[in-house]
C-alpha cells in the first residue's frame, strides 16, 4: 500500500566519498577517527537539502544499510563527539560503552536500531541545507559477525539512508521517503572487491522504518518500553 508523504525525499547535495578506511571502536576510543567525509577536498561534509521550517520540529534520520538495503550488522554510525567510556573498553560489541555526554543535544542515537535522529535547526531550515557529521566504525568479528557473513553479504559495502521525520507522541514518524547515498566501500591494504550489482541506483523508495519511543512516561528509562525499544537518554556532564 502506497503512503502519501508530506515532503519529497531530501536531496543529497554532496555524496559521501566512495572509499572509507577501516576503523573500529578502539579508534573511536583513542580519538583517531575522522568524520565520514563527503566528496571534495579534505573535511568536506556530506550535505543534504532540507525544506523550509514548519510549525513542528523536524528531524533528519541517518541509517547505515547493507548491499541489500537492510540494517547493517557490522557497521555503526554515531554523532560527532561520541566517546568511549575509559572504564569500559571491551571487545564484545556492546554499545553501552559509548559516551554521548559531549554530543550536541540535537543529535540523538537509538542504540537498538542504530539510527541517528538529528534536529534540523532554524538556521539549517533558512539556508535549506544540513551537513551530516558522523563517525563510522566496524564492530569486531564475533560468533554472529563472522568472516563468512562478511563475504556472503558483502558487508564491506554500505550505503546511507536519509529520511525526514516528525516526533509524534514520543515516536519518530517518517514524513518523506528515504534518499539513498552512493555506495561506500571499505578499504584495507588488500585489493578491493567489486561493488554489488544489486540495488545500484540511489533513487528514493520506501523502506521499513523503525520507530523509537522517547516519551517520558516510563518510570525507568533504562528498561524496554511497550514497543520493545531500549531507551538510553544521553548523559550530560555535571555542572
Amino acid at each position: 500500500m502506497s503512503v502519501d508523504y508530506t515532503y519529497s525525499p531530501p536531496t543529497i547535495i554532496i555524496q559521501p566519498k566512495s572509499e572509507w578506511h577501516y576503523r573500529n571502536m578502539r579508534d573511536l576510543a583513542s580519538k583517531h577517527i575522522p568524520l565520514l567525509s563527503g566528496n571534495g577536498p579534505q573535511r568536506t561534509p556530506i550535505r543534504l537539502s532540507v525544506p523550509p521550517k514548519s510549525d513542528r520540529p523536524m528531524f533528519l534520520s541517518v541509517q547505515i544499510l547493507t548491499a541489500n538495503r537492510e540494517p547493517h550488522p557490522s557497521k555503526v554510525i554515531v554523532p560527532v563527539k561520541t566517546q568511549v567510556k575509559t572504564s569500559d573498553r571491551r571487545h564484545d560489541n556492546n554499545l553501552d560503552c559509548l559516551d554521548f555526554s559531549q554530543c550536541s543535544e540535537t543529535d540523538l542515537f537509538n542504540p537498538v536500531t542504530r539510527i541517528i535522529y538529528s534536529l534540523i535547526t532554524p538556521e539549517e531550515h533558512a539556508v535549506g541545507q544540513k551537513d551530516i557529521r558522523v563517525y563510522m566504525f566496524n564492530l569486531y568479528q564475533s560468533q554472529t559477525i563472522t568472516k563468512e557473513l562478511i563475504e556472503t553479504q558483502q558487508l564491506h559495502m554500505c550505503q546511507l539512508a536519509f529520511t525526514l521525520c516528525y516526533q509524534d507522541n514520543g515516536r519518530y514518524q517518517p514524513i518523506s521517503e528515504s534518499s539513498f547515498s552512493s555506495w561506500i566501500e571499505e578499504k584495507r591494504t588488500v585489493q578491493s572487491r567489486s561493488s554489488p550489482s544489486m540495488c545500484s541506483d540511489t533513487t528514493s523508495q520506501s523502506v521499513p522504518y523503525p520507530m523509537m519511543y522517547v516519551g517520558q512516561g516510563s518510570p525507568d528509562n533504562t528498561k524496554e518500553n511497550e514497543i520493545g525499544f531500549l531507551i538510553i537518554p544521553f548523559p550530560r556532564s555535571s555542572s
